[in-house]
């Protein structure tokens, strides 16, 4: 699924475990009832409805890319101060 555009889908019921969603478009996507892994190089934005489960984790392994606009980072040594500030 690299590069695929999801936006605004909705991924009701949908197994992405293991998919590749590097640059994957999900602005606007469904995804609270995914089974989905950390979406390491995702893009998305505040209208992306993540599994509550990982919400937080994505949103702090995640970084601006444009205004709104956020991308998962799969970096550990990538500072993250300041990257909800």
């Amino acid at each position: 699924m690299t590069n695929a555009d999801l936006t605004g889908a909705d991924l009701h019921g949908a197994n992405l475990t293991n998919a590749d969603l590097t640059n994957a478009g999900l602005r606007g996507a469904r995804l609270e009832s995914v089974l989905l892994d950390l979406p390491t190089g995702a893009i998305w934005d505040l209208n992306t409805h993540w599994p509550s489960h990982l919400a937080s984790r994505i949103r702090d392994e995640s970084v601006e890319v444009d205004a709104g606009v956020y991308q998962v980072r799969d970096d550990p040594a990538w500072d993250r101060s300041g990257a909800w500030s």
